[in-house]
C-alpha cells in the first residue's frame, strides 16, 4: 500500500517479485487496449496513488488508463457500486482483482454478482488465471471496442462533474440518438460480440459462434435487428 510503504517501498521493477508485478500491469493494460474498461480501486490517499501511478518509471499503467478511479477510505463493495452506477453498467460486468483476502471475501458477500477472479494473493497465480480466463474473451475486437475507453471515461466524469447523481439529467446531457439497422456484413461483428460477451446483452447465456449467427440470420422467415445508441463525447 503506498499509504503505509511510501512509492519507494512498492515491488515493482525487473526483479522478482517486481518482474511479475509488471507482467499482471502488462496483461491489464492488454485488456484495457482491447476494449476492457478498467476501475481501480483504492484505500489510500488520493495523491499518494496518482503520483504512484504517474511518477514510477517501470509503471507500465497511467492514471488515465482507468476510466473511474475510486481512492479513498470507503469499503471496496461501496466504490464499486459507485463505479457501476457512473459507468450505467450492471455489476455482473465487473470482475474483481485483489491481493487482500478479506478484500476478495467481502466482496463475494456484499456483491455477489461480481466476478472474482482470484482467489489468493500470490501474483503468480494472478498472472496465470489473467492467462487462462475466459472471462474477457471476444470473437472480434470492433472500433467501437478501441474507443470504449474514451468513451466510458467520458460518460463517468460527467455523471460525476455535472450532476451528481442526477441520472434523469445526466442521461439528457448525453443527447444520445438510437438507430434500429439490419444486421447484416456491416454490423455483424460488433452483433456478435455483444451477444458474446456478457449476460447483459444475452439473457439466455448461450453463445454463438459467427457461423451460427449467420445461419440465424439466413433461416426463412427470420429477422434481425440492431439497436445502436450513441453519443458525441466532444459535446461534453
Amino acid at each position: 500500500m503506498v499509504g503505509e510503504d511510501g512509492i519507494t517501498g512498492l515491488k515493482l521493477g525487473h526483479d522478482f517479485p517486481g518482474n511479475v508485478h509488471l507482467r499482471i500491469q502488462r496483461e491489464l493494460l492488454e485488456l484495457r487496449n482491447r476494449g476492457v474498461i478498467l476501475v481501480v480501486l483504492s484505500k489510500n490517499n488520493e495523491a499518494d496513488a496518482r503520483e504512484a501511478f504517474n511518477s514510477l518509471p517501470d509503471m507500465l499503467l497511467k492514471w488515465d488508463d482507468f476510466a473511474v478511479r475510486k481512492v479513498n477510505w470507503n469499503h471496496k463493495h461501496e466504490n464499486l457500486r459507485e463505479a457501476s452506477r457512473e459507468l450505467g453498467l450492471g455489476l455482473d460486468s465487473f470482475a474483481f482483482l485483489d491481493d487482500s483476502d478479506y478484500e476478495r471475501e467481502q466482496m463475494r458477500q456484499f456483491l455477489p454478482e461480481v466476478l472474482i477472479l482470484n482467489e489468493s494473493s500470490d501474483p503468480l497465480h494472478t498472472v496465470r488465471l489473467l492467462w487462462e480466463t475466459d472471462a474477457f474473451d471476444s470473437l472480434t475486437v470492433t472500433e467501437e471496442d478501441l474507443l470504449r475507453h474514451r468513451d466510458y471515461t467520458v460518460r463517468a466524469a460527467r455523471d460525476v462533474e455535472a450532476h451528481q447523481g442526477d441520472l434523469e439529467a445526466f442521461l439528457k446531457s448525453l443527447e444520445m440518438e438510437a438507430t434500429i439497422e439490419e444486421i447484416g456484413s456491416s454490423n455483424i461483428d460488433r452483433a456478435l460480440a455483444m451477444i458474446g460477451r456478457t449476460n447483459q446483452f444475452n439473457l439466455t447465456t448461450r453463445r454463438h459462434t459467427r457461423a451460427q449467427l449467420q445461419a440465424m440470420l439466413e433461416a426463412p422467415g427470420s429477422i434481425a435487428l440492431a439497436c445502436r445508441g450513441w453519443f458525441d463525447p466532444a459535446n461534453r
